[in-house]
């Protein structure tokens, strides 16, 4: 892990990578998702 800046960097080789789960992709989906619903509240 690096931290530059006071901030976490992500890797830099090949292969780095990340996956939303999909209740995650539910929750966050715009406009209509759960959580926009909340912030708009």
């Amino acid at each position: 892990m690096t931290v530059r800046n006071a901030r976490y960097m992500p890797p830099e080789a090949p292969g780095y990578s990340a996956e939303m789960k999909p209740d995650s992709l539910e929750r966050h989906r715009f406009p209509d998702g759960a959580a926009w619903i909340v912030s708009r509240s």
